[in-house]
């Protein structure tokens, strides 16, 4: 087991709303102590700049001056988010070893057919995130994940790993979590598993899909962030039962 360390971890969501970045103390592997977190939304410009450079990925464009322009405003806004960060949490920046930069996705293709090779493309520049923050940054995970046969999301398993070695009773068979974000994603732990064991991939649409149920049932443009319609939902058993089942 090796020495603990203190990292700031970002991320970006890919419908340019904004930036959470979050303190952790672990090891690398199950010691994992949560520190502050914060969420800074992206201004009104920026988010503009980001939804073109979206754009022009889809769209398969060169795009470069919009792609560009937005790149170096991201950059911008997390140096900012660490700035935050780091006073509110009270923490100098020589406490912190390494920043995980995510980076702002702007498009994300996993699953390749025979003419459309997969792909991961985030905005962000990691080496003048380290020269602005004084603090070393590593980043473009999505991208090295995928060009290794994975699907974009290395560290979700073994953060998950992480905290499932902190219940209490410990899992004595395998354990499912499913993270309902962008995609829900679906990590599977055996008892004792070793990173190299985990299973974890995206299995259907997440949140987007119900942030754009909720935009047309209110026809205002409102989404569904702050989770208001939850607690006013039920539970459909027969759509249920038959998602267990499949």
């Amino acid at each position: 087991m090796s020495e603990p360390f203190t990292a700031i971890g970002l991320m970006s969501d890919r419908d340019a709303r904004g930036i959470t970045a979050a303190l952790i103390t672990t090891d690398g592997d199950t010691a994992l102590t949560l520190g502050h977190a914060l969420h800074r939304p992206y201004d009104r410009e920026l988010k503009s700049w980001l939804q073109r450079a979206i754009k022009a990925a889809r769209e398969g464009r060169d795009g470069a001056a919009e792609i560009g322009k937005a790149a170096g405003e991201v950059t911008l806004a997390h140096v900012n988010a660490i700035e935050d960060l780091l006073e509110e949490a009270d923490i100098k920046r020589q406490n912190v070893d390494i920043i995980g930069f995510h980076g702002a996705t702007i498009l994300h293709r996993p699953s390749s057919g025979a003419d459309a090779p997969a792909k991961s493309w985030q905005l962000g520049d990691g080496s003048v995130l380290a020269d602005e923050t004084r603090i070393d940054v590593v980043s473009n995970f999505r991208a090295l994940d995928i060009a290794r046969g994975g699907q974009g999301g290395p560290l979700t398993p073994t953060y998950y790993r992480a905290l499932a070695a902190h219940l209490d009773p410990p899992p004595e068979a395998t354990l499912g979590v499913v993270e309902i974000g962008e995609h829900a994603n679906v990590t599977f732990i055996a008892a004792n598993a070793i990173p190299t064991e985990l299973i974890s991939f995206d299995a259907v649409l997440g949140v987007n899909a119900f942030d754009e149920w909720i935009r047309v049932q209110l026809n205002n443009g409102a989404e569904g962030g702050n989770a208001d319609f939850g607690p006013d939902g039920a539970v459909d058993d027969e759509a249920l039962r038959m998602l267990l089942l499949t």
